[in-house]
């Protein structure tokens, strides 16, 4: 059997550098997972909401990290995924893994902007900024499997579930701004 070549071992510079990317990247999948589920939270995703995302993203400096159309796409895809079952488990989930950490203001800030991008705040946009307040103050805890089905739609029909098994701390924050 031949020999395998011998792996690289990498420099101090490209372990620190594969950090930071796999840092921007799970703060861009939170940024647009939380885009995304305030922006349809109304039942429609509203054009000034896309446009608030890049403009996030661009005063974030993450916009010069990833291209125009990745965001889209992954925005998009992350709506079609918030309408299937599981969705809001799913994107609730992936925000718990900021929970406590510093980048999670910046994630706040991009639902307030994008709850704000069309000229109204609707009640169900504010259910969902809760819910995300929930997510990423969670340090460890149950989940938001029973109240899915409700929020994958919207409604935030199962919201006062998940604050009381999550916490009251958001739900006491409020809408900055």
């Amino acid at each position: 059997m031949p020999a395998r070549p011998a792996r690289r071992a990498l420099s101090p510079a490209e372990i620190v550098t594969a950090y930071l990317d796999a840092r921007n990247r799970e703060l861009m999948d939170a940024v647009i997972t939380t885009a995304a589920w305030v922006a349809r939270a109304d039942g429609k995703v509203d054009p000034a909401e896309r446009s608030m995302l890049i403009e996030v993203l661009g005063n974030s400096g993450l916009l010069s990290l990833f291209s125009r159309e990745e965001i889209m796409d992954a925005f998009e895809r992350r709506v079609r995924q918030l309408r299937t079952r599981g969705g809001a488990k799913h994107a609730f989930d992936s925000l718990e893994r900021l929970a406590g950490r510093s980048p999670s203001r910046i994630v706040i800030e991009a639902g307030e902007s994008v709850a704000r991008a069309d000229g109204r705040l609707d009640a169900r946009e504010l259910r969902i900024l809760d819910l995300i307040r929930l997510a990423l103050a969670a340090r460890h805890g149950p989940g938001i499997a029973d109240e899915d089905e409700e929020l994958r739609d919207g409604s935030g029909n199962g919201l006062q579930d998940a604050r009381a098994s999550h916490g009251r701390r958001a739900a006491q924050e409020g809408l900055a701004g």
